[in-house]
């Protein structure tokens, strides 16, 4: 819903979502005039980001907010950071943006959606979650790329 009641509902529930880091640099933040949510994984995207953040910063602070997997706790393979990464992707489950002042703009979307447990069976973390569990963090998932794709398309 892209009325102005329904964006507010959806910047409302951005809100309630910022326990996942990146979206606070969104919302928030020393008056940065760029910021960006990026895994390494995806090379172009990632490229494209560092170079216009090594611009923006000569107009003021700039957040780049990196994913990267951490195999200790994660109990995932060293070896399996760039697979991690681009199915955190893949899945929506961390969707890539940038802010320019203050709007948002998707910079990536997956042509066919992976499913989350794309993501989580590369991690031994997530092996306790049954199907109930993880049908539950699908929905999340789905709920939270809505919310970001709503953001996208508004006009403010």
């Amino acid at each position: 819903d892209l009325s102005e009641e329904g964006l507010e509902q959806s910047r409302a529930r951005l809100e309630m979502l910022q326990n996942k880091g990146g979206y606070k640099a969104f919302k928030s933040g020393p008056g940065g005039k760029w910021r960006a949510h990026e895994p390494p994984a995806v090379i172009d995207d990632f490229v494209k980001k560092v170079e216009k953040a090594k611009e923006a910063v000569k107009h003021g602070m700039v957040y780049l907010h990196m994913f990267t997997s951490c195999p200790t706790a994660w109990r995932s393979g060293v070896d399996t950071a760039v697979q991690l990464g681009r199915a955190a992707v893949e899945t929506n489950y961390y969707p890539l943006w940038e802010a320019e002042e203050g709007k948002l703009k998707l910079t990536y979307k997956p042509k066919a959606v992976r499913p989350i447990t794309d993501f989580t069976k590369m991690q031994g973390r997530f092996k306790h979650l049954d199907a109930e569990h993880l049908e539950t963090f699908q929905k999340w998932v789905d709920d939270n790329y809505a919310i970001v794709a709503a953001l996208d398309k508004a006009e403010y």
